[in-house]
């Protein structure tokens, strides 16, 4: 009897743990996925690209965004590691 409840025990504790253990693996693997991103304005003349969102991580790609003015912004997306 005792052997079946220790059975029990494990196997409850084995699925209150997983949860917890699945989220803390995807958890830097979507901080990850969040793209560099550069903006720029152009008006008589473009000034330059300036990151609007923490610091660079070179193994995720980037937005370059140029807000022109006449009012349209353009987004580009270069290759991870590529600059703007």
């Amino acid at each position: 009897m005792q052997t079946r409840t220790r059975i029990q025990r494990i196997g409850v504790a084995a699925l209150l743990a997983t949860p917890v253990v699945v989220g803390g693996l995807a958890a830097p693997a979507g901080a990850a996925s969040v793209l560099n991103r550069f903006e720029r304005s152009c008006y008589l003349g473009c000034s330059p690209w300036v990151q609007v969102n923490g610091a660079y991580h070179p193994e995720v790609g980037s937005d370059c965004v140029t807000k022109s003015w006449n009012g349209t912004t353009t987004v580009r997306k270069p290759q991870p590691g590529a600059r703007c």
